[in-house]
């Protein structure tokens, strides 16, 4: 089975401004970074990045759906979830080179930032998105692995199984997971996504919907 990066991000909104972090691309995006083969927890993971990138603690509330992201040749599923803040520093600061803002929430569409991160800022159905690699990295970490995962993709209704299916490469053709469900169903009732799970044992990572 295919193997792909997974990205927790975070969303963080104090005052009614979204806190987004400028990359090597020049794109706005939100706050976090990539699972590690030491992580058990997706939380934990996301808490550890706002304190890299900002020094921000937060507390790591419920997932929001997650979405598909190409950079480059690179395939990425990007799983969000919404914080709130426990403590703010006085400077913030960027650990991994970036630049930090605070950004109003009527400015998020007029931004230079993947659609993905927009619909999930905005509480929408996130469409799959790309950009284009970096040309040069504000940090260099020597030794770091990429850790890849089996990401699954699973659907109940009534705790019956509708469908459970490891994503391809190819599924990043569509505009968003959902569409991914929806071509494999007979039915089409409302789904949503419900919760996330790792299991570092067999490197995966389920994505669970349910159908209401």
């Amino acid at each position: 089975m295919e193997q792909f990066s997974v990205s927790i991000k975070g969303v963080l909104k104090v005052n009614d401004k979204f806190l987004l972090r400028r990359n090597e691309r020049g794109e706005f995006e939100l706050l976090g970074g990539r699972l590690e083969k030491s992580d058990v927890s997706l939380k934990q993971r996301l808490k550890t990045e706002f304190l890299e990138e900002s020094g921000i603690k937060v507390k790591v509330l419920e997932a929001r759906e997650p979405w598909l992201y190409q950079v480059g040749t690179g395939r990425v599923v990007i799983v969000p979830f919404v914080c709130s803040c426990l403590n703010i520093p006085d400077k913030l600061e960027d650990g991994d080179g970036g630049t930090l803002h605070w950004i109003n929430s009527d400015q998020i569409n007029n931004l230079f930032m993947p659609q993905g991160y927009k619909n999930t800022i905005n509480g929408v159905t996130p469409r799959t998105s790309s950009s284009l690699p970096a040309k040069k990295f504000f940090k260099i970490i020597h030794d770091y692995i990429d850790y890849k995962y089996c990401v699954r993709i699973c659907l109940k209704h009534d705790e019956e199984i509708l469908f459970c299916e490891a994503l391809q490469s190819d599924n990043f053709i569509n505009n968003s997971i959902l569409e991914i469900i929806y071509k494999n169903l007979e039915c089409h009732g409302r789904i949503k996504f419900q919760s996330v799970m790792i299991n570092n044992s067999h490197d995966t990572v389920t994505l669970n919907y349910i159908m209401e």
